[in-house]
């Protein structure tokens, strides 16, 4: 039996609808299919914003006139009466001179519009001439849509970046499989080629992807030493079966040994529990794409850090957080945390009136190096290199929490005493209370 607390937790992204798809759960006939949003710029060159460009694609059997249709929130866009045919693209330039002057060739687009794309990632809305949203899109530099690599030294130290080649590469952001939801940036990708393929078939196009891993959650999010922990995650793949999916989860027990050594994967160290959509494993009931696991109660002031991976029956193969990049070798070290505290009760832990309470939870090679930026010895207090942390929020409207975000020193006088100010900086897909640091 659930308690009411994980069930009404659970629900609140369970039922949610899914943006790409009708009331009646049938797919919509035109999506957003690709995006040119921070295009190429050299050297100390300003930004060709004219460069922009949206993709429609139809995935229908029908041809639908778009006439009065709008494109809102990132930009603004009136279609005039113009058809984009079943299986066909239909491309919305910024500017329609420099769209043909740089794609001679592509004849299916309008264009014209008003407003900039935001280079941070931001909505992108399709709205037919009800007003009724067809597709929306929330596409971002970070988080699922980028991958984290370690960055050079600052300093003596290095620290996690975001980085995406859509992002000012020259390259567009392009779906993948249009079968499968696209308000995910796990089915999105840079294009292969510079300057994307509007018009036309993308080029990192593929009917048969790693399965998408949403909505990974953990509860109770600050549990104590007598709590298991279930972890859950909603999986979407093309066929929903022959899945398999497994919860990874270590107790952390690292030390911090110098600016030059950094956290490498060991699978030898973690715990393996296969993840479950039967309705008895935390999930909210069998067959409903929801799979869940539990972790055993660990002793107060324990760290857990943990990832799920999913792999379908194509042996297509996907984990959550993905791996992060050390020197152009992916690993697996940048992951979900959380913390035991028999300390914190959650029905009466924050009071009317007193201040919000932060929980910055990384392992102790991190916190180490946190620290050992900000004390008082080695010059290096004004490293802005950044460690990975888990974020909890209480606060007397609601508790929150994020994974896979970055911490860092910060400040000007006061970086080299602690105690110190520290900046946190959100994954742009994931704000917290509308800020993103």
């Amino acid at each position: 039996m659930l308690s009411l607390a994980l069930l009404v937790y659970l629900m609140g992204s369970i039922n949610t609808p899914v943006r790409g798809a009708s009331n009646n759960d049938q797919p919509v006939q035109v999506i957003l299919n690709e995006i040119m949003y921070h295009p190429y710029s050299q050297g100390n060159q300003a930004e060709d914003i004219g460069a922009e460009y949206i993709e429609l694609f139809n995935p229908g059997s029908t041809s639908i006139g778009l006439a009065e249709w709008q494109l809102t929130d990132g930009v603004n866009f009136i279609f005039p009466d113009v058809t984009i045919d079943a299986g066909e693209y239909l491309v919305i330039a910024a500017d329609l001179d420099t769209f043909t002057s740089k794609y001679p060739g592509v004849t299916n687009f309008v264009g014209g519009w008003d407003g900039k794309l935001s280079n941070s990632g931001e909505v992108v809305e399709l709205v037919d001439s009800t007003g009724e949203v067809i597709n929306s899109v929330r596409f971002a530099d970070q988080g699922d849509w980028g991958v984290r690599e370690l960055g050079p030294r600052d300093r003596g130290h290095r620290g996690w970046d975001w980085v995406s080649d859509h992002d000012g590469g020259g390259k567009s952001l392009e779906l993948i499989n249009p079968m499968l939801p696209n308000e995910y940036g796990q089915n999105w990708t840079a294009s292969n080629s510079t300057d994307g393929t509007p018009g036309m078939i993308n080029s990192a196009s593929d009917n048969d992807i790693a399965p998408l891993i949403i909505d990974v959650k953990h509860f109770p999010i600050v549990p104590d030493s007598n709590d298991t922990v279930t972890i859950t995650t909603r999986i979407f793949d093309e066929l929903q079966m022959g899945l398999y999916v497994t919860l990874h989860y270590r107790i952390d027990f690292s030390s911090y040994r110098g600016e030059d050594i950094y956290a490498l994967y060991d699978p030898k160290f973690y715990n393996d529990i296969t993840m479950h959509d039967d309705g008895a494993h935390g999930d909210r009931g069998a067959g409903d794409g929801v799979y869940g696991a539990l972790i055993p109660a660990q002793q107060n002031g324990k760290i857990v850090e943990f990832y799920v991976e999913a792999s379908d029956a194509g042996a297509n193969r996907r984990t959550w957080p993905a791996p992060s990049f050390v020197d152009g070798v992916p690993e697996q070290v940048t992951n979900a945390l959380y913390q035991v505290d028999d300390s914190f009760i959650a029905d009466d832990y924050w009071v009317a009136g007193s201040q919000p309470v932060y929980y910055l939870i990384m392992s102790e090679m991190d916190k180490g190096r946190l620290l050992d930026i900000g004390d008082r010895e080695g010059g290096e207090h004004n490293s802005d290199a950044q460690v990975n942390v888990t974020f909890v929020s209480v606060d007397g409207i609601d508790m929150k929490v994020r994974h896979n975000l970055g911490v860092r020193n910060r400040g000007h006088g006061s970086r080299n005493s602690p105690p110190n100010n520290y900046r946190l900086n959100f994954p742009h897909d994931r704000s917290w209370k509308g800020v993103t640091a």
